[in-house]
């Protein structure tokens, strides 16, 4: 890929507002920023110039700010680090808004930089001009105002230049704060706009570089304020509470949501289950149902599927649950938690979540998950009842195992009496097909619920991202490329046997929300690889009530929107290879070559709806009868 990357910039400014922008981009850098993805614009000039001479930053440039926004989420969340996005006044700043929404609401770490025109040229119809004032709302963590340099006196460029510093350093802070999320830095720039000499500015600058070098030139690459921040420890009530409750109640449940935060997580909760003799449901974006923990514990792949049979459901009602990250996708454990207030849940997390929308739990620690489980896993350990399996526990656990194989076994069954290219077999398959190492981003609407579904725990480590902050399907395809581009820069000078391949799965309709993301794939000629389920049109309203209710005709205009479209067209415009598919063998031969060879791939894989559909109704249709005979037997 070839986003540039900044080299040093020049000795003296040219003038106080390219000082300004150099001192807050040093800053940024310093503080731990090393992505800017920006858009071309007149206003935010000087900002841009800063930042291309800023070393240490590498700029990807995009064409339109909604993609270039989303695309920063994605390399935020490869990289679990912030990054900043710059765009010019008015509209552009606008157009920000629904991956600021995204960062939010799943705490992604990302400093939104706007210019802005000064004070004076606002509401009096000066062009590309917008109230930037608090353009977000409640969606940052904090929004400033930048001062304006009004001086070119050495008093007032030293205090202007401790204050982009300073600024620079608090905005990134908050967004890698706790909780992580977007901070908005509104910038007001006066003329001039280009690098032109001011001889009285350069003159200041001068003297400011022998009397304060550091309010200059900062502190030699260290941030010029450091912030030192930590998860909050789990207290030693907390971890004796949870490991009195634990021994204390056999039938109990580990449920883990959506969650990236922290890589140690997994193998954390993995030693916790082995200990407390608990199962794991784990949602297929949890960094649970994939990787090497799932050989010490009993993660479970398909409750989603088995907890809708009520024979099972019912007679397997936990006595406590203990739930990690967000709220998980599947709907039928959300209803069956729903029905059964008696159960204790237990809700953990480090930052401000507040993930209860059925609002059921019983109590919020606030405290960092990989600690508390390691020290209640600790403590079990010494505790004769619990290291020591009871009859009952080891019961518990077996029936849970039980459910899963039975639910796994019956959709293998189902699929394999009609192996055609359908959602739940795409499902199924594409966990199998993805090799150790693999980036899987996972659209929002069918694709995540079926692999939620249909994907079994493998010891295979495959990082699952999506965009389920706002669940929406917004600037999915430039967040899949963000996430490539993340990865490639971390995995930077590895062999080609550590590749990781990032791979989209996407419906059709969300690909065309955001097929303008493919610019980024041409433009910096990315490895990943895009698979696009074409069904002609939005699947997932056929599995809601609105199907049954609405008029055939209106459903299918006003809901399921087919389009007709192909998109080998969008392939070739954007320079990227194509492929189109009708089988699951091809499937799995293109995608085999698609993981092995550089470039960005499309593979549209062409569907039918209905038999999607249908085919989803025969897999809850075999796992019921198969749980209830199990029931029925036991």
């Amino acid at each position: 890929m070839n986003a540039s990357t900044s080299s040093p910039g020049p000795a003296t400014p040219p003038n106080k507002e390219f000082a300004f922008a150099r001192a807050l981009f040093q800053e940024l850098v310093a503080s731990g920023v090393a992505h800017l993805c920006l858009c071309p614009g007149s206003r935010s000039a000087p900002l841009s110039l800063a930042a291309a001479e800023t070393a240490g930053l590498r700029t990807w440039v995009h064409l339109d700010e909604r993609s270039a926004s989303f695309y920063a989420l994605g390399l935020a969340k490869a990289s679990r680090s912030p990054v900043a996005i710059l765009c010019t006044s008015g509209t552009a700043a606008a157009n920000f808004l629904p991956a600021v929404v995204e960062a939010h609401y799943d705490e992604v770490p990302l400093v939104v930089l706007t210019a802005d025109r000064p004070p004076e040229l606002r509401e009096c119809g000066a062009g590309q001009t917008i109230d930037q004032q608090g353009l977000y709302g409640s969606h940052v963590r904090w929004f400033a105002e930048a001062a304006l340099p009004y001086s070119s006196s050495d008093k007032a460029l030293g205090e202007l230049l401790r204050h982009a510093r300073s600024l620079a350093c608090r905005a990134v802070a908050t967004a890698a704060g706790n909780p992580a999320g977007p901070v908005h830095l509104n910038l007001p720039l006066r003329e001039p706009l280009h690098p032109l000499p001011v001889a009285q500015d350069i003159a200041a600058l001068e003297r400011l570089a022998e009397a304060e070098p550091k309010t200059l030139n900062g502190r030699e690459g260290k941030a010029y304020l450091t912030v030192h921040q930590d998860k909050p420890a789990p207290s030693r009530k907390t971890i004796e509470n949870l490991a009195d409750a634990i021994t204390q109640m056999p039938e109990g449940l580990i449920v883990a949501g959506t969650d990236d935060s922290d890589p140690a997580l997994p193998a954390a909760v993995a030693r916790l289950a082995r200990v407390a003799g608990w199962p794991i449901l784990a949602d297929v974006a949890s960094q649970l149902r994939f990787g090497p923990h799932t050989h010490e514990s009993t993660v479970l792949s398909h409750y989603d599927l088995f907890l809708r049979s009520e024979a099972f459901a019912e007679a397997s009602v936990p006595c406590f649950v203990l739930r990690l990250g967000a709220s998980p996708t599947s709907k039928a454990y959300r209803l069956w938690m729903e029905k059964h207030p008696e159960t204790h849940v237990a809700l953990v997390d480090a930052g401000n979540r507040w993930h209860d929308p059925s609002h059921r739990a019983s109590e919020l620690l606030r405290c960092d998950p990989t600690a508390l489980c390691h020290h209640v896993a600790e403590l079990l350990e010494n505790r004769r009842e619990v290291s020591e399996p009871s009859p009952e526990r080891e019961a518990w656990l077996a029936r849970w195992r039980q459910a899963d194989e039975q639910t796994a076994a019956a959709i293998q069954r189902t699929l394999e009496s009609s192996p055609e290219l359908l959602e739940p077999y795409i499902g199924s398959l594409l966990s199998e097909l993805l090799p150790d190492h693999s980036q899987l981003f996972l659209s929002s609407s069918m694709p995540i619920r079926d692999l939620d579904c249909f994907a079994t725990a493998t010891e295979k480590l495959i990082r699952v991202h999506c965009n389920r902050g706002a669940n929406g399907i917004d600037g999915v395809v430039s967040s899949a490329l963000g996430v490539s581009a993340g990865v490639a820069n971390i995995s930077h000078g590895s062999t080609a046997s550590q590749r990781a391949p990032t791979v989209l799965l996407i419906g059709d309709l969300a690909f065309l929300h955001d097929i303008g993301g493919l610019f980024a794939a041409h433009q910096y000629q990315m490895d990943s690889t895009l698979i696009v389920i074409n069904n002609d049109g939005g699947g997932i309203f056929s599995f809601l009530p609105i199907a049954e209710s609405a008029d055939p005709k209106t459903f299918e205009k006003n809901f399921t929107l087919p389009h007709r479209i192909q998109f080998e067209a969008a392939a070739q415009l954007y320079g990227i290879q194509y492929q189109r598919i009708e089988s699951l063998s091809t499937f799995e031969r293109q995608l085999s070559i698609s993981l092995q060879s550089p470039g960005t791939d499309l593979l549209e894989l062409v569907v039918s709806r209905e038999d999607s559909l249908e085919q989803h109704r025969k897999i809850v249709e075999a796992v019921m009868s198969a749980l209830t005979k199990s029931e029925d037997a036991s």
